[in-house]
């Protein structure tokens, strides 16, 4: 990555997702200054279908002002019905997913992290 791909904070970002998260996070730079995540290996509950999936997000260029936003899950997952209000099927980069809804109203760009981020979201997952 070079360092006019990302913004600093988001490499700083990226740095935070690679020391926690280690070989099953992968990024590239979305063009913009941010950066495209995937984190392999998320679990899910049970009744979804399968155990695990990767989870798709943004770090955008303004971050940590913004904060990630939507997240993402490959098509196959199938939550049982009635779907939560924050899960949608979309077309995100050209693929079937399912949008994940969920925005930190609570942002502190002074104290949240990215991989914090990441966690709220895995623990609402795991929590359905």
């Amino acid at each position: 990555m070079s360092a006019t791909a990302v913004t600093a904070d988001v490499a700083d970002a990226l740095t935070e997702i690679g020391v926690h998260y280690g070989r099953r996070a992968s990024h590239e730079p979305d063009g913009e200054g941010g950066a495209l995540i995937v984190i392999q290996g998320v679990e899910l509950p049970v009744s979804w279908g399968r155990k695990i999936a990767p989870l798709h997000f943004v770090i955008p260029f303004n971050f940590p002002a913004t904060p990630p936003y939507p997240y993402y899950l490959p098509q196959d997952v199938q939550p049982p019905p009635p779907w939560h209000q924050a899960l949608q099927p979309i077309e995100w980069r050209g693929e079937s997913m399912i949008q994940v809804s969920l925005r930190n109203a609570n942002w502190n760009a002074a104290k949240d992290s990215i991989v914090g981020c990441v966690m709220q979201v895995s623990a609402w997952l795991r929590s359905q």
